[in-house]
């Protein structure tokens, strides 16, 4: 049997003494637990039903910003501070969530498990390969609230009666793909040798295009609160500018700030309320690129104040501070990251990568009918395998 042990830095580590078998929860977002580097589970029984979801933790963060739950504000430091937060969390019956670019699915699954498997959960994807991987990785997942659709988001007539209630969307829509840490080595060679810098350029004029196309199409449903947008890029031209000019044409809506208080890793300064977004990048936060933004519908007295929230004359919000390097090239956070710039591949190659941590989705228990606070009240002793599978 293994024992939970509260470390200096109230981290919580799971130790089971009879193999050596160790992990930490993550320390912003609740389903995630965090395991040793050369940590291998693409053979294990527990990803192969569904019941863990391999994930680099950047990429499960829009989920939780998106839902506005399953993250910590400030971690637990005791048992009862985690019993609490469980209950504090709990999902409701009611939401309809829509998923617009969402093969192959990990994000669509970690999103229903955010939901409680209820409500309704309305999935676009337009590859049809891409859509048949999205269908079996969230049947392998238990998905059950999930409507899926082989289609094109852009193609949605925003003022059917089904959408009439969809308050939350989810977009993280086609990209560079900068940030994958297997694209790293690539895009430094071409930095260095100038190679393809108008093929480059043009690329991403064209993404940054349809990028703010699928963004403007999802805040225009009639009754929409909150859409998150996210790149794995590293590009400013595909994350805060895009941003700016989707709050300049949207004057209906602002940026919410994202974990403010638990990471410093912002938006760059292009606009005021930019670092109201966050990055994530594998120097400082061990993940691939990332990019997150979450825009929120004003309040009518908000909306009437028209200068709100406007990028060139807002005002930010002094509880988020910069990073000290915000003004800095954004490519300059990869310079140094050659042992860390190996694929992060989901197979069995990440062996070789001694520095690769290895994050988990945790997948949330999907059973609507298995509500009740006194499951939810189970705690950290009530685990199950050498993994530290938790019971809820």
């Amino acid at each position: 049997m293994g024992n939970w042990i509260l470390t200096f830095d109230h981290s919580l580590i799971y130790l089971n003494r009879k193999n050596n078998k160790y992990f930490t929860r993550d320390k912003n977002i609740e389903c995630l637990l965090v395991f040793p580097p050369k940590s291998d589970f693409h053979d294990h029984k527990m990803v192969l039903n569904g019941s863990l979801i391999l994930q680099d933790k950047a990429s499960c963060i829009p989920p939780v910003v998106l839902m506005n739950k399953g993250f910590y504000c400030q971690l637990p430091q005791t048992e009862q501070d985690y019993v609490d937060f469980l209950v504090n969390n709990e999902s409701d019956d009611n939401l309809h969530v829509i998923d617009c670019c969402a093969a192959p699915g990990s994000k669509t699954s970690q999103l229903s498990a955010l939901m409680n498997n209820s409500g309704t959960l309305y999935a676009y994807e337009l590859s049809k390969p891409r859509y048949n991987t999205l269908v079996k990785l969230c049947t392998r997942s238990n998905v059950k609230n999930m409507t899926a659709f082989n289609g094109n988001f852009l193609d949605v007539d925003v003022d059917d009666d089904k959408y009439a209630t969809v308050e939350y969307i989810q977009v993280d829509p086609s990209c560079s793909g900068s940030g994958i840490q297997s694209r790293i080595d690539d895009l430094l060679l071409s930095v260095i040798y100038k190679k393809n810098n108008n093929e480059n350029k043009n690329r991403l004029i064209a993404l940054a295009k349809f990028q703010y196309r699928i963004v403007s199409k999802a805040l225009s449903f009639p009754n929409v609160k909150r859409v998150v947008y996210s790149t794995c890029s590293i590009h400013e031209e595909e994350n805060e500018q895009v941003v700016r000019d989707l709050l300049n044409d949207n004057p209906k809506f602002k940026l919410s700030p994202i974990f403010k208080d638990t990471w410093n890793n912002r938006g760059t300064s292009l606009f005021d309320t930019a670092p109201y977004c966050i990055r994530a990048n594998p120097e400082q936060n061990k993940t691939n690129g990332f990019f997150v933004s979450c825009f929120e519908l004003k309040t009518e007295d908000e909306i009437n104040n028209q200068t709100y929230n406007n990028p060139s004359n807002s005002n930010l919000d002094q509880k988020i501070e910069k990073v000290e390097n915000n003004n800095q090239n954004v490519n300059s956070n990869f310079t140094q990251t050659s042992v860390l710039g190996k694929k992060r591949k989901l197979n069995h190659n990440n062996k070789d990568n001694d520095d690769n941590i290895v994050v988990i989705n945790k997948k949330q228990k999907l059973n609507p009918k298995n509500k009740s606070k006194k499951n939810k009240k189970k705690t950290k002793k009530n685990l199950k395998g050498s993994y530290g599978k938790k019971k809820r």
